[in-house]
C-alpha cells in the first residue's frame, strides 16, 4: 500500500494506491489517524487506484468521519473506482 499526502493549504490531500484490506488496513488507519490529529482542515482521500477495499478498509473511513465531525471537519473521498464503489453505495 502507498500513501501519499499532501497539504493544502488548511485541508489534507491522501492518494491511497494498491488494495485497502485487513493486511493494510492498520498501516492506512494509522497514517490517517496521524493525518486527523495534526490537521486543522478537511481530509480528502483520492481512491483512484484503489483496486479493493474491504470491510476493514470502510470501517477506517467511518472512524475518520465520527473523529472529523467532533472537530467540526469532514471526510471527502474523490475519485471512487468502479469496483470500490459498489462496497461503498
Amino acid at each position: 500500500m502507498e500513501i501519499k499526502t499532501k497539504k493544502i493549504g488548511k485541508h489534507t490531500l491522501v492518494a491511497l494506491n494498491g488494495r485497502l484490506d485487513i493486511g493494510h488496513s492498520d498501516e492506512v488507519e494509522a497514517k490517517l489517524l496521524d493525518d486527523v490529529q495534526s490537521g486543522q482542515g478537511d481530509i480528502l482521500i483520492n481512491l483512484e487506484n484503489i483496486s479493493y477495499i474491504s470491510s476493514s478498509g470502510i470501517r477506517i473511513f467511518v472512524g475518520m468521519v465520527r473523529e472529523l465531525e467532533k472537530q467540526g471537519r469532514k471526510l471527502k473521498l474523490c475519485c471512487i473506482t468502479p469496483p470500490v464503489k459498489k462496497y461503498l453505495m
